[in-house]
């Protein structure tokens, strides 16, 4: 399912117009995105918890030219599914 196929569904199944539930969507991504640029924790009991962790850097080689390189550390965006969601997956 892509982004249009969820805003279709959730218009449909809330009876909310298909601009409104975009708009919503897109209001609710951003506002996640903001927090985790903010370096807070994001969560949402009963579903999951949204984290930016810091990933160190790490030596590795150059798979052409088989030299050493080091990947620079990044700042990785995480979610960590509940175990209520996960139970009812399984």
């Amino acid at each position: 399912m892509n982004k249009q196929e969820f805003i279709n569904k959730l218009a449909s199944d809330k009876d909310y117009t298909k601009k409104y539930a975009g708009e919503c969507i897109d209001n609710v991504l951003e506002t996640i995105i903001e927090v985790l640029e903010s370096g807070e924790k994001l969560n949402f009991m009963g579903f999951g918890i949204f984290e930016a962790k810091l990933r160190a850097e790490k030596k590795g080689i150059n798979p052409a030219t088989k030299e050493p390189m080091i990947h620079p550390s990044y700042i990785a965006p995480t979610l960590s599914f509940s175990s209520v969601v996960k139970k009812r997956l399984n």
